[in-house]
This record gives structure tokens, sequence and C-alpha cells, in this order.
């Protein structure tokens, strides 16, 4: 399937640590701990899967209890049933331990982290975090349930301190020129460089590394390409250039993704323009063959002809329907009526809300034109 390209924005960047707001800096960080971490391809020897149930419950070191759903979870909760904002999500962790009973730190445990705290508003930090020990306690053995508490509060600590790597978005975001972006995109990097250290600081490299690589190596292949489209010294060739050196910046698995949006992005534009022109069949197919396979190839060009024919029956109606609105003899009932069996006898129910709304949106434009007209 030919997905979107994905579109790369000031505002993107800007939000580097959603929820911020509501924490306030504290001092001095805790002492990080040493925690093992995973390696190659091996399972540890006591990984529980939540809300799939898949584990070892007989390995040393097992849980008293797993939760394999939330709701299972919310049975044995002191804190009862979760809050609104959490009902209904399909929630998926692989929170581990070894086969000593050590915790195995993964990017899973920052996400049950904040499932819960996201909830704060709701319940409360103090219910929040009661929430996220009491999960952890019956989850993992007694030391890994430990471990990962300490790093809850390293993570606390750590998020108090986040509106301070907070880029400025005054004068730079109101989109004065390329001048004025670049200086903004050097804030907002030195604002992840900042960041990026605190986590460490607070968190350890190994549990820094496990929580937020991978986020880390994304948003510095965003820097890379905005600030390659923002500079104007640049001519297309090197700006090309520039954006294939940042994406060796990315995992191999997000490399392969973004490297195929931005083919597909290019190859988009190609059958714009070729449409422009009059547009050429036979060449977007070609096009989209090497890019996606001669199936996908195919489905596409259906997909093309069915929209054609589409966009003519809603021209042939359009059509059709300002003819009976010109009918200077009809009265406004009896025009109403005849369009309303013209949409029946041209679309099914489904297809009709689409028209409806389609003719809502031209209604608007219509009104919109006339008044920048007038004016």
């Amino acid at each position: 399937m030919q997905a979107k390209a994905r579109r790369l924005g000031m505002g993107a960047l800007l939000v580097l640590g959603a929820g911020a707001a509501f924490w306030h800096f504290s001092a001095t960080p805790p002492e990080p701990s040493k925690h093992s971490m995973a390696s190659g391809s091996a399972a540890p020897a006591n990984t529980y899967f939540v809300q799939t149930g898949h584990g070892d419950s007989a390995a040393a070191g097992a849980p008293v209890r797993r939760f394999r759903t939330l709701a299972e979870y919310e049975a044995v909760s002191r804190y009862g049933r979760l809050p609104n904002s959490l009902t209904g999500l399909d929630v998926h962790w692989n929170i581990a331990s070894d086969a000593n009973g050590r915790l195995v730190v993964t990017r899973d445990l920052a996400g049950l982290f904040e499932f819960f705290l996201s909830a704060h508003t709701e319940e409360g930090m103090e219910k929040s975090q009661g929430r996220i020990e009491e999960y952890l306690r019956g989850l993992l053995p007694q030391a890994a349930a430990g471990e990962a508490l300490d790093i809850l509060r390293a993570y606390l600590a750590y998020k108090q301190g986040l509106k301070r790597f907070e880029p400025s978005s005054d004068s730079a975001m109101s989109g004065k020129g390329g001048g004025d972006q670049m200086a903004t995109l050097g804030d907002i990097k030195a604002a992840m460089n900042q960041r990026a250290a605190a986590r460490r600081q607070f968190l350890g490299t190994q549990v820094a590394d496990a929580f937020f690589k991978d986020d880390e190596a994304y948003d510095a292949y965003t820097i890379g390409h905005l600030e390659a489209q923002a500079n104007a010294s640049l001519n297309p060739a090197n700006k090309e250039s520039m954006i294939a050196q940042a994406e060796l910046l990315l995992p191999a698995e997000q490399r392969a993704r973004v490297q195929q949006e931005r083919k597909e992005a290019a190859l988009n534009q190609r059958i714009e323009a070729l449409r422009a022109q009059g547009g050429n069949d036979e060449t977007i197919r070609s096009l989209r063959t090497e890019l996606y396979g001669a199936q996908e190839a195919q489905r596409l060009a259906m997909v093309d002809q069915e929209h054609a024919a589409w966009m003519q029956r809603l021209q042939n109606y359009r059509n059709a329907k300002d003819g009976i609105l010109r009918q200077s003899a009809l009265s406004a009932q009896a025009k109403d009526l005849m369009v309303k069996d013209l949409e029946r006898s041209q679309f099914s129910a489904e297809e009709l809300r689409e028209v409806q709304i389609l003719e809502s949106i031209r209604a608007q434009n219509g009104q919109a034109g006339r008044a920048a007209r007038s004016g």
C-alpha cells in the first residue's frame, strides 16, 4: 500500500517532551544504579508479556501473580478500576527479569511508566505512581521490581526538569525567512543535546539509551532534514545529499521506512507533474512498478481508474444539479425535490453521505470566494 510521505515540520520538534508543562524542576539527580540489559536476540529467562500472558511461571523468582490483561490487574488492584482515559486501550509491554531475578531494562518500561502517569490529572500523581509500584511488584521478582522502582524515581526527577530544555519559539517561529529558521533549528538542536545529557545524568547511560535512543536518532535525522531544506545556499542535489547523510543516523528499520517514504514522495511529485501535462498512464505505471512492483502498480492503476470514474459521476451530478437550480420558473421547494430525486437516482446511501460532505465544502468555498471578490 502506498504510504503518505512523512511531513517534517517545526512543530513536531517543539513537542520534545509531551506533558512537560506539569513538571517542576527538582535539583540533584539520584545516583543511577546498574541494571541488566537485554543483549543480542536471546530472550531473558523470566519474561512476561503483559496482555498476552506468555512466559515461564515456573522460572526461579517468578512473581506472586501475573497480569495477562489490564482487567486482571484492575480486579486485584487496591486502587480499583482504571480511570476513564486508560480504559479500553490495547497495550503490550515486555517487562522482564533475567535468570537471576534482576531487571532487564527495555523501552517498554518507560511505556508502562507513561501509561499510568498520563492519568495523573484524573487520579493525582500519588495514585498514578502507586499504581506503577503495585503493578511492578505484582509482575516482577522482588529484586527486579526494586530496580524498576529506582528507575521510576530517577525518571520522575528527570521529567521535573524538562521545561529547562524547551527551545524558544518567538521570532523565528513566525516564518520570516530561511535565516530565522536556521537560527531556530540551532536553538532546537541545543535543547535536544541538553535534554539527551540530562537523561544520562538522571538515568545513567544504559537506561537512557534503552528508553530514548531511537527517539534521539529520529530527532537528529529530523534536524538534519530540516537544515537541508532551510539552507538557501544549497541546490536541490546538495539538499538530497545532505538528507541522505542524515538518514544514516537512523537505525536500519527506521532508515528503510524513511527512505521508502522519501521515494514515494518523489514519485508522487513526478506523477502530479505528468498529470498536469495531460497524463501518461504507461509512464506512471512504469514508475510505480519500479518502486512498488507490478502487482501494487496494477492495484494503484485500478484505484486511479475508480477515482476518475467517481469524479466524472460527481461532475455529471453537479452539472445536472446546477441546471435545476438555474431554472427560474421553478419554486425553491420544487428545485429541492428535484435535486433530492437526482441524488437518489445517482448515488447509493453511502455515496450520498460523501457527496453531501463534498457539496458542503464546495458551498463554503464558493461563499469564501464571493466574499473575497466583494472585499
